[in-house]
């Protein structure tokens, strides 16, 4: 695993950050969620989190954990999370990006599908994101990536598929919470137009499925989505060889906030990505 280096221009003195202390806080964060998943307590509603959404037991568990990984392993800088929003570590300016429990309703439901996404970021955008972490916390298997280093699954280089025809790709598409009724007729459109649709309820974990090979493309159109929630699986995307846009077509970008919110169309082939993008905008 490599390191970045950050020099002494860029945080007012040098520090060591890399893959390592991502990787061991989603290690201490899995390890504190079984352990919290097999009490009654976990569902249990905490109230509402800084960003806006109801936070549960399990939800404060896994932030918990991963601010004491992060605190322990030296981080400095700012933590940005679903719950506590921005909290801070030191005089520091570089970011965390941290989704500690991404598929809450599937871990408390018993759906083995659920992950922690962790990423490093240099500034408050989302394409500032250098390192990334996903683990599933049901199989164990580990999503990693640095700018410009390529993806890896279980520490193996990965790569998107090739896929550029609509009807034979697996898409993935979101349909949680309050869809806009204006969004109903594209979204029939375009499950009409493939064969293949899925959703499995942990949106870091479907855009490592993207850039594994496993799934094609994956949409979401409902303005909901956090960009701590898709920090750490875009970068492994793009570094796996896909891509992320906006709804104009253009690469996804935007400040990270935790009220913040977007759409996005993630897909392994840029043709593939068009051919969703004329569906989806009528």
């Amino acid at each position: 695993m490599g390191f970045l280096i950050l020099n002494h221009d860029s945080l007012g003195e040098g520090i060591v950050i890399g893959l390592d202390l991502l990787i061991e806080t989603a290690l201490y964060v899995k390890k504190r969620v079984c352990r919290a998943l097999k009490t009654p307590e976990a569902k249990r509603i905490e109230g509402i989190g800084a960003s806006g959404d109801v936070t549960k037991k399990i939800d404060v568990v896994a932030e918990k954990a991963a601010i004491k990984a992060l605190k322990e392993g030296g981080f400095n800088g700012i933590v940005v999370s679903e719950e506590s929003g921005f909290v801070r570590m030191g005089d520091g300016d570089y970011l965390v990006l941290l989704d500690p429990l991404d598929g809450t309703t599937n871990a408390i439901k018993g759906i083995r599908f659920y992950s922690i996404s962790i990423a490093f970021a240099r500034e408050r955008r989302l394409s500032s994101v250098e390192s990334a972490v996903v683990l599933d916390l049901c199989s164990n298997d580990i999503y990693t990536a640095e700018k410009g280093g390529g993806a890896y699954l279980n520490f193996k280089p990965i790569e998107t598929s090739k896929q550029t025809r609509l009807d034979d790709a697996v898409v993935g598409i979101d349909l949680s919470g309050k869809v806009s009724s204006s969004r109903i007729p594209d979204i029939l459109k375009l499950c009409s137009l493939t064969n293949h649709i899925r959703h499995f309820g942990s949106i870091a974990l479907e855009l490592c499925l993207i850039a594994s090979g496993a799934l094609d493309a994956f949409v979401d159109l409902r303005n909901m989505i956090r960009p701590i929630d898709i920090a750490a699986g875009k970068l492994i995307l793009e570094e796996a060889g896909g891509l992320m846009l906006d709804l104009d077509g253009k690469p996804l970008d935007c400040d990270v906030d935790v009220k913040n919110r977007v759409s996005f169309l993630a897909c392994c082939t840029k043709e593939l990505g068009f051919e969703i993008l004329k569906v989806v905008r009528g």
